[in-house]
């Protein structure tokens, strides 16, 4: 279990509570808008739709681990 009770999800290897798992999110999707940048072009509705989300999900992944760093050294005490 995780610090909010939340399990370890094993099948997919993610834990979300570790800012980790969204960095590989936000890896998939940045290989996704290079993909598509290259294929249609970055002005095509797709790419677009996927580098709003990718924009969103870098905004929780720096405030999950501004929080994880946060616990961490709490627990760590220093």
């Amino acid at each position: 279990m995780t610090t909010t009770g939340m399990p370890i999800r094993p099948q997919w290897n993610v834990d979300p509570e570790d800012p980790v798992s969204i960095l590989r999110l936000l890896s998939e999707m940045e290989g996704s808008c290079q993909i598509l940048g290259a294929l249609v072009g970055d002005e095509h509705e797709d790419y677009k739709y996927i580098r709003a989300a990718a924009n969103r999900w870098y905004k929780v992944y720096f405030k999950k681990n501004k929080e994880y760093e946060a616990a961490k050294r709490k627990s760590e005490g220093t």
